[in-house]
């Protein structure tokens, strides 16, 4: 397994690709959700005629419908971090640290069921060497046995924008979104009150009142409380 950047010269047509992208990494309130895909070649036409591209470019409604429907046709896995665990987990590693322990998470469920996969196809979060540099400290050890890391078996393409590069890392990006939506639906059924995503001036306008009359284990619990607000 080697990590590879991407290049245009690369022909993924017909490559076997799993396809990996996260959300919520920049919401105050919100979960961290990461997807892993993979469309078969014989579903790829398919999967281009519903209008498959980078979630951010869809509205909710269409990324619902869009998920729904290829939930039922492609493989996937995802695995995410309630704001807790998050906390938790910030509590020793950094944020970039904590997505690819999250994307290690969705690899391990979904590379043991696809025979021969050419590669794992990531939206790329950092410089290369840094990524490079936060799976190996994974892999030491302590930390593979104290996270429960499973290794990569596949080599590894990092490409920024990869979900405007690859129809698998679209469909991660869709699914992902999908599941994050959901997600914050039951956390504002949960604490009656409809968190705002991002984490901008309204965000902490927001924090602000909503904090008033809570507790640390309020905040710690619903909030990422390392989070540089804008």
């Amino acid at each position: 397994m080697k990590f590879i950047q991407f290049e245009p010269i690369y022909n993924l047509n017909t490559k076997k690709i799993i396809g990996i992208d996260e959300t919520g990494v920049g919401d105050y309130f919100g979960f961290v959700v990461s997807c892993a895909a993979y469309v078969p070649i014989n579903k790829l036409d398919w999967v281009n005629s519903l209008g498959v591209k980078d979630s951010k470019k869809l509205t909710d409604k269409k990324i619902k419908e869009i998920a729904s429907l290829l939930a039922k046709e492609i493989y996937f896995s995802t695995h995410f971090f309630t704001t807790k665990e998050y906390n938790d987990l910030n509590q020793t590693l950094n944020a970039n640290e904590i997505k690819m322990l999250l994307h290690l998470k969705t690899i391990e469920k979904l590379q043991n069921k696809i025979d021969k996969i050419d590669y794992i196809f990531i939206d790329q979060y950092s410089t290369f060497s840094s990524i490079v540099k936060y799976y190996e400290k994974f892999l030491e050890k302590e930390n593979k046995e104290k996270y429960q890391i499973a290794e990569i078996k596949h080599d590894v393409l990092l490409s920024n924008k990869a979900e405007d590069l690859n129809i698998n890392v679209a469909c991660a990006s869709i699914i992902a979104r999908a599941l994050f939506l959901d997600l914050m639906a039951q956390k504002n059924k949960l604490y009656n009150v409809v968190f705002p995503f991002g984490a901008g001036e309204k965000v902490k306008l927001f924090a602000s009142k909503l904090f008033e009359n809570k507790d640390k284990n309020f905040v710690y619990e619903v909030a990422k409380i390392k989070f540089k607000m804008i």
